[in-house]
């Protein structure tokens, strides 16, 4: 393996990183899951569909937290460039795609327009957006990622199996 110049290994905002995801995420889904199923007034103004909206609520929830630990794991036991791949898609699936599916959940159970939803969400949407935006950006750009999860066509490792 060639050396590189620079950082590597996980550490700084790659462990920062790698905390917001796997302890920050699931804590702040579950804090908003509380929040939402402990309400009795919303249980009574879903009536007989609340038992399907939580149901379809944990599923998601459940489904994002299974992928960030998958993430984690990637992270931590497989360092090649894929798992920058993998991360950027899932980082876009968990923040994003599993805000828009959310959205369409309710929507669906509630009898509520997909409009009305976003509108009083748009601050949630801009942070998500922001979340992956911001972590896409570092994952691509990161001296310290490209150190410690190189690319398998990286021409310096190449010429190396020559010398």
């Amino acid at each position: 393996m060639a050396f590189r110049d620079g950082p590597s290994g996980i550490g700084g905002w790659l462990a920062f990183f790698l905390v917001t995801l796997g302890v920050f995420t699931p804590i702040r889904l579950a804090a908003t899951a509380y929040s939402f199923f402990a309400d009795p007034q919303i249980a009574a103004a879903y009536g007989d569909r609340w038992p399907a909206l939580v149901t379809a609520e944990l599923m998601l929830m459940g489904a994002s937290v299974v992928a960030i630990a998958y993430l984690l794991w990637r992270f931590f036991m497989r360092r090649t460039w894929r798992t920058v791949q993998i991360a950027v898609a899932g980082i876009w699936a968990i923040a994003v795609g599993a805000m828009v599916l959310d959205t369409f959940i309710v929507a669906l159970f509630g009898g509520i327009a997909i409009d009305i939803l976003v509108q009083d969400s748009v601050a949630e949407y801009l942070k998500a957006l922001f979340y992956a935006v911001l972590w896409t950006a570092y994952l691509l750009r990161s001296t310290r990622v490209a150190n410690t999860y190189p690319r398998e066509d990286a021409p310096e490792e190449l010429t190396a199996v020559f010398e």
